[in-house]
């Protein structure tokens, strides 16, 4: 049987290059930028019906953001992040996370809640991908995360990528592969499940982390309530919720923030 994360340690060995200040164009240690990748898609395992990952990718956006304690000394994680909306620029407060962490923080552009799933979850791993060809990246610290719709999109990315994703942070939206009981939600239309192949499902459950981040006065609360508890706690996966204190349909704080990486690491 082949390891996990086995052939993303093959992709890197043979693709990485030796420093992101080698590479023009993007973005060297302590700086974020708007980027293209170069043409190439990268090769992608075990593909998922319903997902498109053949894009062109000179024309396709990524921010990228690289901490400034980055070099090719050591292997630092990938943070991809999608966001509801069709831009995101990573919050500033974030960038002393992704130091902590040792995390480089990737946001690709144009996947907002008004484009099609497949776009959404494929261009996500096509970037996480090709980042790991162009830094020093550690195949085991591979993370997603998302805003209200994109949320969803990255719990369902995680679901089918379990092989490369480890850990999924979702703020402020939620998703299940069938339906739960409807105990805390107040509006349950068109909300909730979305399908997963049953051997994607029993993987993900042995092999990724999933944090969820709501709060009282977010108006999907009740939905992730119900999601949490009576579909990922209920099936035994590893799962937390933070439920931040007066929080809205919004991003979280970094505390909370900091709080989800220990646990999709493994710290807690």
């Amino acid at each position: 049987m082949i390891p996990r994360y086995a052939w993303l340690f093959v992709l890197a060995a043979c693709l990485q290059k030796t420093g992101a200040e080698e590479i023009a164009g993007f973005p060297s240690p302590g700086e974020g930028k708007l980027i293209h990748f170069d043409k190439v898609l990268p090769r992608v395992a075990n593909a998922a019906m319903g997902v498109d990952y053949k894009f062109d990718l000179e024309k396709e956006s990524f921010e990228i953001f690289v901490p400034k304690n980055y070099s090719d000394k050591e292997a630092f994680g990938v943070f991809a992040f999608m966001d509801a909306q069709d831009n995101m620029t990573m919050p500033k407060e974030w960038a002393a996370i992704m130091e902590k962490e040792k995390l480089i923080c990737l946001i690709p552009q144009k996947v907002g809640n008004n484009q099609p799933f497949s776009r959404r979850v494929g261009l996500t791993l096509v970037g996480i991908l090709k980042t790991v060809e162009r830094y020093k990246a550690d195949p085991r610290r591979i993370y997603t995360g998302g805003m209200s719709g994109g949320a969803r999109c990255s719990l369902q990315l995680a679901f089918l990528h379990n092989d490369v994703i480890a850990g999924n942070i979702s703020i402020c939206g939620a998703n299940f592969y069938e339906p739960v009981p409807k105990v805390k939600a107040v509006d349950t239309s068109n909300y909730g499940v979305w399908p997963v192949p049953p051997d994607r499902v029993a993987e993900a459950r042995k092999k990724v982390r999933f944090v969820f981040i709501t709060g009282v006065k977010d108006f999907r609360y009740g939905n992730i309530l119900d999601i949490y508890q009576g579909g990922f706690v209920k099936n035994g996966f590893q799962a937390r919720l933070i439920d931040q204190p007066d929080m809205g349909h919004q991003l979280c704080s970094p505390e909370s923030l900091l709080e989800a990486f220990d646990f999709v690491s493994g710290k807690r």
